[in-house]
């Protein structure tokens, strides 16, 4: 039974796209706690009937969602990081990297601001974060001047990004002074020697 379930699911990968927005817009508008499977089923514009074929549960959704925005995030990150360059270049072209998803996908920010972190809501495979943790680790060595670890280092930097981001994008702060460039140099001279 779970086989055939499985199949069905493979054949419903627009339903489970048309979800995972309409969940991400669900939380945007604060409405995502209290909606049901079907209330998302409704904005999604599917048939509720076809809601245990796309996900078994909620909080299968939720993983599955979680694993999405993860892999979204590291699918931005990677051309850079498999490019040459320098610890300094790296950094600042996986910062705009980064910025240009969250600027690109507001709700996901929203969902970042309601469920906490990914990892922290055990719902990321934490591909995004190992590798902002081994950048941090590995590539970082001479030029951080900061004793600050790794795990701290890749937290400060997504949290920047992730600010920037919301000040233009969710916030609204068009007016905000500090622009996106000048967000990434602040954080730059502040852990570099």
């Amino acid at each position: 039974m779970k086989f055939t379930r499985m199949s069905h699911r493979l054949n419903l990968m627009p339903e489970r796209h048309a979800f995972f927005d309409a969940s991400l817009r669900l939380v945007k508008q604060g409405r995502f706690q209290s909606a049901s499977m079907s209330d998302i089923a409704f904005v999604a514009r599917i048939s509720a009937k076809t809601v245990p074929y796309v996900f078994g549960s909620r909080d299968e959704l939720m993983f599955e969602l979680g694993a999405m925005i993860s892999s979204q995030i590291t699918t931005a990150m990677s051309d850079v990081f498999n490019s040459s360059g320098t610890f300094k270049q790296k950094f600042f072209d996986v910062w705009s990297a980064l910025y240009k998803y969250y600027a690109d996908h507001p709700n996901v920010i929203a969902y970042i601001d309601q469920f906490g972190s990914l990892s922290q809501a055990g719902l990321v495979h934490p591909g995004h974060t190992k590798i902002l943790v081994d950048f941090f680790g590995l590539d970082a060595t001479s030029e951080i001047s900061s004793d600050l670890n790794a795990e701290t280092l890749a937290f400060l930097f997504h949290d920047n990004i992730l600010s920037a981001a919301r000040m233009r994008t969710v916030v609204g702060l068009n007016g905000v002074s500090l622009s996106p460039e000048q967000s990434s140099w602040l954080l730059w001279n502040s852990i570099t020697r």
